[in-house]
């Protein structure tokens, strides 16, 4: 386990969905094994979500739900948070929700960052005077 701030959590979120965009998919809170197999999410789930971005954040965190992810940031699980981690959260990044690239591809994940990052710039100072321990 290693101390970092709520923003380095952030930056490792997304180095993980960039490295690993087989490994994202923002569309439910789980997803099925046909569905993953549809999508080419080739392996099963490793952070007990559809690898969406709170899911990989509990799963760094090593906390049992979502709702802890908010506890530990210290962020009020409301709006601010469910607008990063809702299954409609990458909609203003699409010409049309539903239409773009599909869940577990490069361009997919790229639309997942961009998300993380505004959500990132938007709460900066409190990200970055936070500390929070993650599991790897």
């Amino acid at each position: 386990m290693r101390s970092v701030t709520g923003w380095e959590l952030c930056e490792m979120v997304a180095k993980k969905l960039k490295d690993e965009p087989q490994h994202y998919c923002q569309l439910a809170w789980t997803i099925s094994p046909a569905n993953r197999e549809a999508y080419g999410m080739d392996t099963p789930d490793r952070c007990g979500t559809a690898y969406c971005i709170g899911g990989w954040m509990r799963y760094m965190l090593g906390v049992p739900t979502i709702k802890d992810v908010a506890t530990v940031l210290e962020v009020h699980y409301g709006s601010t948070l469910i607008n990063l981690f809702e299954a409609t959260a990458l909609e203003n990044y699409l010409p049309e929700f539903g239409k773009g690239p599909n869940p577990g591809t490069p361009a997919y994940a790229k639309l997942g960052i961009a998300h993380l990052r505004q959500w990132m710039g938007a709460n900066k100072d409190h990200l970055k005077s936070v500390k929070v321990m993650v599991h790897f």
